[in-house]
């Protein structure tokens, strides 16, 4: 089994997982419909499992900011998380430059639970087994803008007043 950790290994709450043969950290991404993979990891997988293919065509999606994400396809791969196994179907993106994405389909269909607060989650099918999130103190995660473009806060604070 090889890893490998992707560019972008800090965004949100992440967790290892072996996909195929590989053992890697991939992101929970409840905001993404779909599970998606990028080309580079696909290619790699494909170098340690020559049984894996693509399945499907080509066809565009669109991503929640509005950008076009073109999909090859469709990979079936067996997913190893603690212990626990699926079949999984990810997407496969030409130009995805991130860890792999479990998104909705795949924590709607294993109910995984996530527990924000406690930093962890588990699969309700096992429960005394939690899954901590990755930390990385020392990196910005890649969700987190560095520099403001512009003079506005991106979040501000609503406090009542006083009076």
């Amino acid at each position: 089994m090889s890893e490998d950790r992707g560019s972008c290994d800090h965004f949100g709450h992440s967790i290892r997982a072996q996909i195929g043969k590989l053992c890697l950290t991939a992101m929970l991404d409840s905001g993404s419909v779909r599970s998606l993979i990028y080309l580079e990891l696909f290619q790699k997988m494909r170098r340690a499992d020559t049984n894996i293919s693509l399945m499907g065509r080509d066809c565009t999606c669109v991503t929640a900011s509005g950008q076009s994400l073109e999909i090859m396809g469709q990979v079936k791969v067996l997913l190893k998380i603690q212990g626990l196994s699926w079949s999984w179907g990810f997407l496969l993106s030409k130009i995805l430059r991130s860890q792999p994405m479990f998104g909705a389909d795949f924590i709607a269909k294993t109910k995984l639970v996530l527990e924000l607060g406690s930093g962890r989650c588990y699969f309700p099918s096992a429960p005394s087994v939690y899954i901590n999130f990755i930390k990385d103190e020392d990196h910005p995660s890649c969700s987190q803008t560095n520099s403001v473009s512009s003079s506005l806060p991106h979040v501000q604070i609503w406090q009542p007043s006083s009076g």
